[in-house]
C-alpha cells in the first residue's frame, strides 16, 4: 500500500511546489504594481503642482496679427 500511494504524494508534492511559485509570482507582481502606484502618485503632484504655478501665471495667448 505505502508504495501505492507515493505517486500520489509525489503529485500533490508538485501541485503544492507549483501553487507556491504561483504565490510567489503574485506576490513580485503586486510589490511592483505598489511601487509603480507610488510613482504614478509622485508624478500626479508633479503635474498638480505645475498645473497650480501655471495658473498663478497669467498667460495671454499672442495677439494674432492683422
Amino acid at each position: 500500500m505505502k508504495a501505492d500511494t507515493q505517486p500520489i504524494f509525489r503529485a500533490l508534492w508538485n501541485i503544492t511546489q507549483e501553487e507556491a511559485e504561483g504565490y510567489k509570482q503574485v506576490a513580485e507582481g503586486y510589490k511592483k504594481v505598489l511601487e509603480a502606484k507610488e510613482e504614478v502618485y509622485k508624478i500626479v503632484n508633479i503635474l498638480k503642482a505645475i498645473n497650480h504655478d501655471n495658473n498663478i501665471i497669467d498667460i495671454e495667448p499672442e495677439d494674432e496679427k492683422d
